[in-house]
């Protein structure tokens, strides 16, 4: 299928164009290719399953008024692309490549459930979720803005084992209908494994709910249980001025890892977590340097949140506070006065070395091993 630079398609009723052949449609920067309903119903469907993606090119679209703005497949790029006002502005999957796109005011932005690579875009005023990621998915979303959703900024309810990777991702402003998460990690059905979440040099910001919700389920096939479980690895990532907790921990999360982050001003705890596993946030600026004060943003029985920064992407440091499972040898000199403000460990392969005329001061009815 060849589409010349400037043509305009319009959908006279509830149609699907189907491409499983090549295709040959690049518009340009001025003279974008143009597709849309007749009037604006949201009807008609765009699905890209080509023979020969990499023979194949796609660029400076725009889709409006459709129900499915662009269905991305079979590892196709498309390029320079924009969706207005469908009830799915894309939908990404089985290896499709979408980069320098926009959806805005579609009832949802993005779907994706089974592999694909995602970057560079804006997803905007979305009616419900801007992002969302269904099945076992493995998808890697870089450098791409979500804003404005009615509910989750980006929501993940999976039903097997995956991994998603969200790197220089600005999530900010969702749930503008209700109380929603910025980021609702939470697997719902499906099938056992693990689902492994990385977060790296990103924003979740300004959500009406959680900044960041954490949590896999319980599965029963009416002979035994299984997990489908989540696994977060969040870094050098801005989560602040969520309206309720910053990052919520729930049941069935494998692993935690939360370093080198600026967790501050939320208007809940910074970090709200039952479980008694001990999770790693430890080397995060807290908004202060004050162990004391760090401690009470936890409402948690379990976590290691020392050492920390002493600044926004500040040094590593101890201050004078132990708490958590301390690694590498420690030493404590008679020159400060040390003070326990949670449960501390000493790793077995480990030696901790207290000088003579050492202080140290128990906060509360904590141990020390």
């Amino acid at each position: 299928l060849t589409i010349d630079p400037g043509t305009e398609i319009i959908f006279d009723g509830d149609y699907t164009l189907t491409v499983n052949g090549l295709l040959d449609a690049a518009g340009t920067v001025n003279d974008s290719i143009y597709f849309h309903y007749k009037n604006g119903v949201k009807q008609g469907k765009i699905v890209l399953n080509v023979a020969s993606p990499y023979s194949s090119k796609a660029a400076y679209w725009k889709v409006e008024n459709l129900k499915t703005g662009i269905d991305l497949e079979n590892s196709l790029k498309l390029s320079h692309v924009k969706a207005l006002n469908c009830a799915i502005g894309f939908t990404v999957q089985n290896g499709g490549n979408l980069s320098n796109f926009s959806a805005v005011a579609c009832d949802q932005g993005l779907t994706a459930s089974s592999k694909g690579t995602v970057s560079e875009g804006l997803i905007q005023g979305s009616t419900n979720e801007g992002i969302d990621i269904g099945g076992g998915p493995n998808y890697t979303f870089s450098n791409v803005e979500v804003t404005k959703s009615g509910t989750y900024g980006v929501s993940t309810p999976v039903s097997g084992g995956g991994k998603l990777t969200f790197s220089g991702c600005n999530i900010h402003n969702n749930g503008i209908s209700g109380t929603y998460a910025g980021f609702n990690a939470v697997a719902s059905y499906g099938n056992s494994g693990t689902l492994i979440l990385t977060v790296s040099s990103s924003s979740i910001t300004n959500s009406t709910g959680q900044g960041i919700k954490v949590q896999g389920i319980k599965l029963y096939n009416h002979v035994y249980y299984s997990y489908l479980y989540v696994s977060c690895d969040i870094n050098h990532t801005a989560i602040e001025n969520n309206k309720s907790n910053g990052i919520n921990i729930s049941s069935y999360v494998s692993m935690v890892k939360v370093n080198n982050n600026s967790i501050l001003d939320n208007n809940g705890y910074a970090v709200n977590t039952l479980s008694s596993t001990d999770y790693d946030f430890t080397n995060n600026w807290w908004g202060t340097a004050d162990g004391k004060a760090i401690s009470k943003k936890f409402n948690t029985p379990s976590v290691s949140y020392v050492p920390f920064l002493d600044g926004p992407d500040g040094n590593s440091t101890f201050g004078t506070f132990l708490q958590g499972s301390l690694l590498g040898n420690q030493h404590l000199t008679a020159d400060k006065v040390y003070t326990i403000i949670g449960n501390t460990t000493i790793g077995l392969d480990n030696t901790l070395t207290i000088d003579p005329g050492t202080e140290i001061i128990f906060d509360g009815d904590y141990t020390l091993t």
